[in-house]
């Protein structure tokens, strides 16, 4: 039997692809007789998971009976829509980030030269996407996805699982996220799985949150994976995302605190440079789509502290987010940025 949570997400999310994310384990729940906002609780501060599960004409007050609820607010991940319920709420609100929403026709018919260079090596290599049902998962495969993960988790920038924004790998089956292995000739390369995004109590997309494969010669997993899940859902006529880019063309709105967009931008120039952040925008910029901003508003408009605030509520800390550059990244945009003062002409990272 469906729970109250699960129907929330199919019949309230309107198209908002983190909502899958908010029935995830170990978050807390604000509730309504007419909604839910999910959260989790870091230093004192409640930080939101997206926007509330309820009738946009409701926006506006659970929005109230949340601050009467929370003394530190971060709501975290939220659309454009909610910041127009913000005035007056003396919360600061900037933008954090954007999603790539994936332009499937375009990246079928017109792939750029890495895309087409990635899948013609796949070809070549035998790679397939398989439907993983997880009723089929024994003791031994099992053993096998998690020597995967743990291989994947030990050489990748961020080394622990993100939980929160991302959904762990877990092998519940709630009958909406969806599984697949990656294989190629030589065997199992590695797993991945698939959010579901809902509209009116149906999928209309779905999400790749999650992504592990072995270290491989293959060049360009990632972005044959992107196409082949393209040519799957386009023939059962759904759309793909690819989830967040932190950092990344913060926008600017009316609605948001000036000085807690400069701070966020700042850390945006500062912090874009670590391998990581850049690493994943660069590979989602390689695949056709359109952006949709992101953004965040908090009882304090101190960027710093917001963003340590999420990667705690994520599960990871800035050091373990950023890699072993964060220093080096920092030490290179203070650089930059005196070289600039100084008139020397330093590198634009605008």
């Amino acid at each position: 039997m469906m729970s109250r949570h699960e129907e929330l997400v199919r019949l309230k999310s309107h198209g908002d692809l983190i909502a899958y994310a908010t029935l995830q384990p170990g978050l807390s729940h604000f509730d309504t007789s007419y909604g839910r906002w999910s959260y989790r609780r870091v230093w004192g501060v409640d930080v939101t998971l997206g926007g509330p599960l309820c009738t946009p004409s409701d926006n506006a007050d659970m929005l109230r009976a949340f601050l009467a609820h929370s003394r530190r607010p971060l709501l975290c991940y939220v659309r454009r829509d909610l910041l127009n319920d913000l005035k007056g709420s003396g919360l600061h609100a900037t933008g954090m980030g954007v999603d790539r929403h994936v332009d499937i026709e375009r990246l079928l018919h017109a792939p750029s030269p890495e895309i087409a260079s990635a899948r013609k090596k796949a070809r070549k290599a035998g790679l397939s996407l398989q439907p993983l049902n997880l009723r089929d998962v024994g003791q031994a495969l099992r053993a096998e996805l998690d020597a995967v993960q743990a291989e994947y988790l030990t050489r990748a920038q961020c080394s622990v699982e993100m939980s929160f924004i991302n959904r762990p790998m877990d092998y519940a089956d709630d009958g909406m996220r969806r599984f697949f292995t990656l294989q190629t000739r030589e065997g199992l390369l590695g797993f991945g799985a698939l959010n579901p995004v809902f509209e009116g109590g149906a999928i209309t997309h779905y999400l790749l949150d999650v992504l592990r494969f072995r270290k491989t010669r293959l060049w360009g997993v990632w972005l044959a994976c992107v196409t082949l899940l393209a040519e799957q859902l386009r023939k059962e006529g759904l759309g793909l995302t690819l989830g967040f880019a932190p950092l990344h063309h913060i926008e600017t709105l009316p609605h948001c605190s000036r000085g807690a967009t400069m701070q966020m931008q700042g850390m945006a120039r500062w912090l874009g440079s670590a391998q990581y952040v850049q690493r994943l925008r660069e590979l989602k910029a390689l695949v056709p789509g359109t952006e949709e901003p992101r953004f965040l508003a908090s009882h304090t408009r101190v960027a710093l502290v917001n963003l340590l605030t999420l990667m705690e509520a994520s599960g990871v800390g800035a050091r373990r987010f950023f890699g072993p550059d964060l220093l080096r990244t920092v030490a290179r945009s203070l650089r930059a940025q005196r070289l600039r003062i100084l008139g020397k002409g330093g590198p634009d990272e605008a």
